[in-house]
């Protein structure tokens, strides 16, 4: 068979050599899990600066025993610093990813990391918290970005859908994030909770030197005895590898010869990546991070009062319950059927939140304080909202209900799939480049949206609001129908 330039592994074998009843290998499921590792790291630095700014209220002491002070302003750096130097990572380590193979940059990522928990560990000033947060996050950003690649390509075509957002969930579900709570709680010093995340962090580098190279990457580079050798334990004895190998070769060729960036910019992979970047702006569009980080502040904008910590607790847990029922239905459904699914959800709950804040008028909220958050939440501050008006059991019941329907909508695909299909999307030569640039797209989407809640509330009120978020996923759903292919059980080269 001629190799194409715009190769569409479905159209060629729909499930691959892979028999479709291939159960995981041990070995495998040890890879998935550590590799997810990574994910729970990151979880707990997101949570971290909680950590800090509630120790920082009671004691100030340092490690060395200084006397450590930061401003309010001090506080959003140091959690603003870790996506700083997440976003202004991203590109180069898709490079290096690309270059250098898969666990080379696992090992490479720990040093960034290790030595950006030690100058916070160690800190006397703030200036060493706000350096050590900037270069964590460039170590974190590698190994986000390995640990997803590397799992789709190791991964069955059966489980890959479900390691793909096993691995987001490990990121969002916080799991992790609740040990910075619990060691709050019990009085532990933030400096000692780093110290601990760089011991952490070196006991999984010491863990990933046993971590075999992809055999995706192994392929592509000609290596095809390491490959078979290592597809052969990752698969068991009943696969077919070198079907699997000769798929890999055919998938990966181009008759233009281009590879990495310069393979991106081709028309054939622009279509795709313009596919993929209109469905990141809509899903951002849609309120996917918008309704977990301002929660309350949406919710007493509806009429609800509800406690912040509650309120945060409720809504992350209908988010969290949507996307533990998409890792069971992802490898079923499939990946558009689940994002249509998941839109048709969002698209209804908001429309009738919309409807609900339209005819029954909320009346003006009292200005805004800003309050320290309990170490549960994401972000140092946070708006809140104090003496809102009185409303009774049942007015408050039903939006919260929508409300959270609408959260455990966007947890059911939304929110996690189309980072899936920018890793499904493209073949092994160029999948970390083409993931990289996917995700910076979608993280620059996410900000700007967070940014602008107020200016659109004061824009459109809360009503509006509600109804632009179900046209932006009625606008997705259309999208997905007619512009996303299905990657479920396809062979991606």
């Amino acid at each position: 068979m001629e190799a194409s330039a715009d190769p569409k592994p479905c159209d060629i074998e729909r499930d691959g050599p892979q028999d479709p009843m291939l159960r995981p290998t041990v070995v495998q499921v040890v890879l998935i899990i550590l590799s997810s590792l990574a994910m729970q790291q990151f979880g707990i630095a997101y949570t971290w600066p909680n950590a800090l700014a509630g120790d920082l209220q009671t004691d100030s002491s340092t490690l060395l025993g200084h006397q450590l002070s930061i401003t309010p302003v001090g506080l959003d750096l140091v959690g603003s610093l870790l996506f700083a130097g997440f976003s202004l990572g991203t590109l180069p380590a898709s490079w290096l990813v690309a270059r250098f193979g898969r666990r080379k940059c696992f090992i490479a990522s720990v040093l960034p990391t290790f030595f950006g928990w030690a100058f916070t560990a160690f800190a006397d000033k703030d200036i060493f918290i706000f350096i050590g947060r900037f270069v964590s996050g460039l170590g974190h950003v590698m190994m986000m970005q390995t640990s997803k690649i590397y799992v789709a390509e190791i991964s069955n075509t059966s489980i890959r859908g479900m390691a793909s957002t096993y691995l987001e969930m490990m990121r969002w579900m916080k799991l992790t994030g609740f040990l910075v709570v619990a060691a709050v709680a019990i009085k532990v010093p933030w400096y000692i909770i780093a110290c601990a995340m760089a011991v952490l962090t070196l006991v999984y580098g010491g863990a990933t030197l046993a971590v075999p190279e992809s055999p995706n990457f192994l392929a592509v580079q000609g290596r095809y005895e390491e490959a078979r050798r290592i597809l052969r334990r990752l698969r068991g004895p009943r696969a077919d590898v070198d079907a699997e190998l000769t798929l890999l070769r055919l998938l990966n060729q181009r008759r233009d010869g281009a590879s990495g960036f310069a393979a991106i910019f081709k028309w054939d992979v622009l279509k795709q990546m313009a596919a993929l970047i209109l469905l990141g702006t809509l899903r951002s569009m849609c309120g996917v991070e918008t309704i977990t980080v301002h929660c309350t502040r949406m919710l007493l904008d509806t009429g609800v009062s509800l406690d912040h910590t509650l309120g945060t607790l409720v809504v992350n847990s209908a988010y969290v319950f949507g996307g533990l029922c998409l890792t069971q239905l992802v490898d079923r459904l499939g990946r558009r059927w689940s994002m249509v699914v998941s839109l048709t959800i969002v698209v209804a709950g908001n429309a009738v939140l919309g409807c609900y804040c339209y005819f029954f008028q909320v009346l003006p909220q009292p200005s805004l304080d800003i309050k320290l958050l309990s170490p549960l939440d994401d972000n140092t501050t946070v708006p809140y909202i104090a003496g809102v008006r009185a409303i009774g059991d049942v007015d408050r019941l039903f939006p919260l209900l929508c409300f959270l329907v609408v959260a455990f909508g966007v947890g059911l695909g939304i929110a996690n799939v189309p980072l899936v299909l920018a890793l499904e999307y493209f073949p092994t030569s160029i999948r970390a480049e083409g993931f990289g640039l996917c995700l910076t797209w979608m993280s620059a989407c996410s900000v700007v949206m967070l940014q602008l809640y107020s200016v659109l509330v004061d824009a459109l009120t809360i009503t509006g609001l509600y109804w632009f978020f179900a046209l932006a996923a009625a606008a997705a759903l259309v999208h997905t129908l007619c512009f996303i292919r299905e990657t479920n059980k396809c062979n991606i080269g």
